[in-house]
């Protein structure tokens, strides 16, 4: 049967026409896939990237959170097992030889992995030249903020990792901007919905979807299908 189709959140108003058998899988139904508080915290791992050491690690491991700090990373790769990633802004990023330090890492971070949550921190203020790179984060803050408010801070980070609906909202706005093809993302978005409800990862992304997208494309969605959201998911 022919149908028109808009996106279930009614954010892309343009509708393309295509053939489906039977009815169209909604975003709603990954609502009750969202995990509780602490089985949020027991299972998104967060990475700190800090030269300097980050003192609130006994206090963020005492609230169930997994966190390991790292002085720097030499390759974006090196982050790709953790969903939270927080980095300073400065004294990092040697290896990336750029004058924005973690500015530059983060951004090479959200080029290679767009799914994962962001977090940017400092005790330093900067001109606006690092707007650029600070944007592609999901959150700004000062570094020497209390514990409250890393709590806080980690607790929606986390949230934001594990959310099946954010998540792949997330991947979609990526996979526009980047001008895949409405009914190829159509197609990404059912298996996706359908590899969580039916708790079948073979069924997302399927290599015949992704074998249509240029090789920088399937191995973000390929970073995206082995993401923690699957692994809490199915256990």
């Amino acid at each position: 049967m022919a149908r028109k189709y808009a996106f279930a959140d009614g954010k892309y108003r343009k509708h393309i026409r295509m053939f489906i058998l039977g009815s169209p899988r909604n975003l709603n139904d990954l609502v009750l896939l969202r995990p509780a508080v602490l089985s949020r915290r027991k299972e998104a791992e967060i990475l700190v990237i800090d030269d300097q050491g980050f003192g609130y690690n006994d206090f963020l491991l005492s609230h169930h959170f997994h966190v390991q700090t790292l002085s720097d990373i030499e390759d974006v790769r090196s982050v790709a097992e953790y969903h939270v990633i927080a980095c300073d802004i400065k004294g990092v990023g040697k290896r990336f030889k750029s004058k924005y330090e973690g500015a530059h890492v983060i951004a090479e971070i959200h080029k290679a992995y767009p799914h994962k949550i962001l977090i940017g921190y400092s005790t330093h203020s900067f001109d606006a030249s690092y707007n650029q790179y600070l944007k592609l984060c999901d959150d700004v803050v000062i570094k020497d903020m209390d514990s409250d408010g890393w709590l806080h801070v980690l607790d929606e980070a986390t949230t934001k990792a594990v959310d099946p609906q954010f998540q792949w909202k997330r991947m979609r706005d990526y996979l526009l901007a980047k001008e895949v093809p409405l009914l190829t993302i159509l197609r990404l978005q059912e298996d996706y919905i359908a590899a969580l409800v039916e708790k079948n990862r073979d069924k997302f992304p399927r290599s015949g979807t992704l074998n249509t997208l240029p090789p920088d494309l399937r191995a973000v969605l390929q970073g995206f299908a082995g993401n923690l959201l699957f692994k809490v998911v199915f256990s």
